[in-house]
C-alpha cells in the first residue's frame, strides 16, 4: 500500500511537471465549437479549440469534467485540434440518465461517437486516470480508427485490485464521526426519495 501511495504521489508530480512545461507556452487559438451534441441518445458537452490533426482528450472522474486540462493543454492547439468533451452524466453533459445508460462500455461508444460526429477519420487520443481505461477499451475496440493513444497517470486496469486498495485507503482515514455522518446521511429523506 506503501509503495503504490509513493508510486501516485511520483506519477502526480511527472503530471503537474508536464502541465507546467506545456502551460508556459502561449497559445491564441480561439474556440471553433462549443455546446452539446447529441452522442449515443444522451447530449454531451463538447469544446473543440485549433486547428490539425484531431486529439480528443478524456478527462479523469468518475465526476469530474475536461475544464481542469485548461489552459494548461491549450499550446498544443497551435498544432492540433483538441476536442474536450464531459463524459456522460458529467460536467455539463446531460445528467438526465439512469444507471443502465452508464457503463465502461457506453462511455467507449461515446468516444466513437463524438468520433463520428465531428466526422474524424483517424483520432490522437489523450486519456488521464480514469480516462486511461476508457481509452484502453476503446482502443482495443476501435484500433482502426486511432493515429495514437497517450495515457497519462491511468488508473490500473485491474480495477478490483485497485477498489480493494481505494476501500483500504478509505477505511484508514475514515473517522469515527464520519460514519455517523454517513449513517445519518444514508437514512435521511433526500436518499430515501432518491435525490
Amino acid at each position: 500500500m506503501r509503495i503504490l501511495s509513493k508510486i501516485y504521489r511520483f506519477q502526480y508530480v511527472c503530471l503537474l511537471l508536464f502541465v507546467f512545461i506545456i502551460s508556459s507556452a502561449v497559445s491564441g487559438q480561439q474556440i471553433t465549437f462549443e455546446g452539446l451534441k447529441s452522442i449515443n441518445g444522451t447530449a454531451l458537452y463538447c469544446k473543440v479549440i485549433g486547428e490539425g490533426e484531431p486529439l480528443v482528450v478524456l478527462h479523469g472522474g468518475p465526476g469530474l469534467s475536461h475544464d481542469y486540462f485548461l489552459p494548461h493543454l491549450l499550446p498544443l492547439a497551435k498544432r492540433f485540434q483538441l476536442i474536450f468533451f464531459d463524459q456522460r452524466a458529467q460536467g455539463q453533459s446531460s445528467m438526465t440518465l439512469d444507471s443502465s445508460q452508464i457503463s465502461i462500455q457506453t462511455m467507449v461508444d461515446d468516444i466513437e461517437g463524438i468520433r463520428q460526429a465531428f466526422g474524424l477519420k483517424k483520432i490522437h487520443l489523450l486519456a488521464h486516470s480514469w480516462g486511461g481505461l476508457l481509452a484502453i477499451h476503446y482502443a482495443a475496440q476501435h484500433s482502426e480508427s486511432l493515429q495514437s493513444l497517450i495515457l497519462v497517470d491511468v488508473v490500473p486496469l485491474n480495477t478490483q485490485q485497485f477498489q480493494k486498495e481505494m476501500q483500504e485507503n478509505i477505511r484508514e482515514r475514515t473517522t469515527r464521526q464520519d460514519s455517523l455522518d454517513r449513517a445519518k446521511l444514508m437514512t435521511s429523506e433526500g436518499i430515501k426519495k432518491g435525490m
